[in-house]
């Protein structure tokens, strides 16, 4: 049954990347972001056209880093990775589900609990021990945010792929 909604996120994923390579001028996309790889299928979608691509980052992912994307100048994706001691607090998760457009609790494919919207997202992974988490607060802007029923398909199919390598990355990881 996993592997069966891993197969259609899979697809979900590709579809969503396919949909949106429009014309025009397409951006490159980097072959990683905050230190981890990242495939096009997934980053593209978030990438309006421009001209010029920044991909920035404060520190390697560990206890505290700092990400982001920007073309042309305008912030296109913001990703802040917090390792933390205890589980978010449930009002940590109602401000995040009144914060983002479309904002709601979300399955994901890796152990954690997730709060997803069409323009933000805030996830906690399960490292696998009873007190370790890695938070990430994630804001996404530009012309490629969807405020419809379904936006968030796009970040979520992202951070599907980026979560999991992150906290592999940082030995974070539900079978550590």
């Amino acid at each position: 049954m996993e592997s069966m909604r891993r197969l259609a996120a899979a697809i979900l994923c590709v579809a969503v990347g396919m949909g949106a390579a429009g014309c025009g001028k397409s951006l490159a996309v980097p072959k990683d972001f905050c230190g981890v790889p990242a495939r096009e299928t997934t980053l593209a979608p978030l990438l309006p056209e421009g001209e010029h691509l920044k991909n920035w980052q404060a520190e390697p992912p560990g206890a505290y880093a700092d990400c982001s994307l920007q073309v042309d100048g305008t912030q296109i994706l913001d990703v802040t990775v917090r390792r933390i001691e205890d589980q978010l607090a449930p009002e940590d998760w109602r401000a995040a589900t009144k914060r983002f457009s479309q904002a709601a609790g979300r399955n994901m494919n890796f152990p954690g609990t997730a709060v997803i919207g069409s323009d933000g997202a805030l996830v906690s992974a399960d490292c696998g021990t009873p007190s370790s988490y890695l938070t990430f607060s994630i804001s996404f802007h530009g012309d490629r945010v969807e405020h419809s029923g379904t936006g968030y398909k796009k970040l979520q199919c992202f951070l599907e792929e980026f979560v999991p390598a992150v906290t592999k990355k940082v030995e974070c990881t539900a079978d550590s």
